[in-house]
């Protein structure tokens, strides 16, 4: 049984969803300045993250893999000082793939995912 993780790629998603519902005049951000126009970096960010979880899915077509292979895969010449960032979004993109039943994970001590057959799953 899996300790509990926090899930934060999910729970993003989820308060962009709520947010585009929202009749927003402007953006009040904790840094940069003051916009309009919300939906659209809304859907722009939604796009990025369903891209990145589509190269994720294809990926896991040729078999299982762990995180880690899969930056090697999605990065070529990652600075190892960028390492940690890039494991920790490639977990946050398999958090959501497994949310929505497109892989899951297998093995023991070295935990690897693999896709669950049928066509990558997308957002409601």
């Amino acid at each position: 049984m899996r300790g509990a993780r926090s899930r934060p790629l999910i729970d993003y998603l989820e308060s962009l969803r709520l947010t585009r519902e929202l009749d927003v005049l402007c953006a009040l951000p904790g840094h940069g300045p003051v916009f309009a126009g919300t939906r659209g970096l809304i859907e722009q960010r939604t796009r990025h993250h369903e891209e990145r979880a589509g190269e994720i899915h294809a990926h896991l077509a040729h078999g299982p893999a762990t995180a880690r292979t899969l930056v090697d895969a999605l990065w070529r010449s990652l600075p190892e000082d960028m390492l940690f960032l890039a494991v920790s979004e490639v977990l946050a993109h398999l958090d959501v793939l497994e949310a929505r039943g497109g892989v899951e994970q297998v093995g023991g001590a070295r935990v690897s995912f693999q896709q669950v057959s049928g066509p990558r799953p997308t957002a409601a």
